[in-house]
């Protein structure tokens, strides 16, 4: 079993809020499944000032260039290139998504709005429309 280790600076749940271009580090990588069963992995940002947003990955291989955008903005992360893997195997997404834990970007945020259905009233919220390569990991 793991040590708690007391950090108060993790604490933070604020989120970000405004649109922009903002420098993050992937601080924590979730998994579940959905109703269908498949697997799906969210992916925590902390930007520094304690905000953060979050990604989800659906284990699904049509949107499988979302994990190929995040690769690319995340050229640090130590995989080859050309490696393929086997993502029906148990666990393998899970731990492949989970290796970007620490990885230091930039991702653009977007607002998108859209109609709660029981009350029509329009909702906002920011969502991650791209990565980006930090310039300066380090």
């Amino acid at each position: 079993m793991s040590l708690f280790k007391v950090d108060r600076a993790s604490a933070s749940t604020k989120s970000f809020d405004a649109p922009g271009i903002y420098s993050v580090e992937i601080i924590k990588s979730e998994s579940s499944l959905t109703t269908k069963g498949e697997d799906t992995i969210k992916l925590l940002f902390r930007g520094a000032d304690g905000s953060v947003a979050s990604d989800n990955f659906l284990n699904r291989e049509s949107v499988w260039w979302r994990v190929n955008a995040l690769l690319a903005a995340c050229p640090f992360v130590e995989i080859p290139e050309g490696q393929e893997l086997d993502f029906s195997k148990a666990k393998i997404f899970q731990e492949f998504l989970g290796q970007f834990v620490g990885a230091k970007l930039k991702i653009k945020l977007e607002e998108e709005s859209w109609i709660k259905e029981d009350t029509k009233e329009e909702r906002k919220t920011l969502k991650i429309k791209k990565y980006l390569p930090e310039t300066n990991p380090f």
